[in-house]
């Protein structure tokens, strides 16, 4: 069975609309992790080697949203879409993405 989080990330700033918290939908075999530092935060599913599998969420200092995607066990698939600081947004396109 597939878990459903939803993560209210509660840093100043990350998250815009609390009422409507970021959904991360990790695949059985991984856990979900958060990540906070000076270069921002980042939310995703890791595997049992430490390594991003399934959905991710990256945030700039203020809380502004910097990339979201999904990757397979530490490499990027699907599309990717990365945000400048600016608020201009690029996507991405890696091979297509397993089904998790």
């Amino acid at each position: 069975m597939r878990k459903m989080l939803a993560l209210l990330v509660l840093l100043a700033g990350c998250g815009s609309d609390p009422a409507a918290p970021p959904l991360i939908d990790c695949p059985d075999t991984t856990a979900l992790e958060r990540y906070h530092d000076s270069a921002g935060t980042w939310v995703g599913c890791l595997d049992r080697d430490l390594k991003c599998h399934g959905p991710f969420i990256e945030y700039y200092p203020d809380g502004t949203m910097k990339e979201r995607g999904n990757c397979d066990h530490g490499y990027n698939c699907g599309d990717i879409e990365e945000w400048d600081e600016s608020g201009h947004l690029t996507t991405w396109s890696y091979d297509p993405c397993p089904d998790f």
